[in-house]
């Protein structure tokens, strides 16, 4: 993680930041999307998610489905502490103390990671190069695994890790 990287960088060769943020929406949205879960249940957001998740192409994957199904079926107390936690989460002021080198990857179609989340990961870390993966969207490892999996390691032999 990035806190890993800025607080012991000498345990790590070269960092992966996937598909995230320094800072991901705002925290009132989480805080309401946390009420939301807490009254109707983790079900409540298969839909936003499916959107956010996915590509239009992949939404009715086998493999899309089966991730929705189970988020219906989390803990609501669960999701919910996450979506505070994430709302909460705010790592920006500290991005140039991340010293290893870092890849900074996305899924193209990323409505999770806007262009100004994956900017200040960017332009924060010292030393930070970004990768795309085509035709995904926020779960490219999911959408497309071996165009994810080879960027990763790409970056992993590159850094010696």
């Amino acid at each position: 993680s990035s806190d890993l990287g800025a607080n012991a960088p000498e345990r790590l060769h070269g960092l992966a930041l996937c598909c995230t943020g320094a800072k991901l929406g705002t925290r009132e949205d989480y805080v309401t999307r946390a009420e939301l879960v807490r009254r109707e249940g983790a079900g409540v957001t298969v839909d936003g998610a499916r959107e956010r998740w996915f590509t239009p192409a992949f939404r009715d994957a086998a493999e899309a489905r089966r991730i929705l199904e189970q988020l219906a079926e989390i803990s609501a107390e669960g999701y919910a502490a996450c979506a505070e936690a994430v709302g909460e989460w705010d790592f920006r002021d500290q991005l140039d103390r991340v010293t290893p080198g870092a890849l900074v990857l996305f899924g193209e179609d990323d409505p999770v990671t806007p262009a100004e989340v994956r900017e200040t990961l960017l332009s924060g870390i010292p030393d930070a190069r970004a990768a795309y993966v085509a035709g995904a969207a926020h779960l490219a490892n999911v959408e497309q695994p071996d165009a994810f999996t080879s960027a990763v390691l790409a970056h992993l032999e590159e850094t010696g890790a």
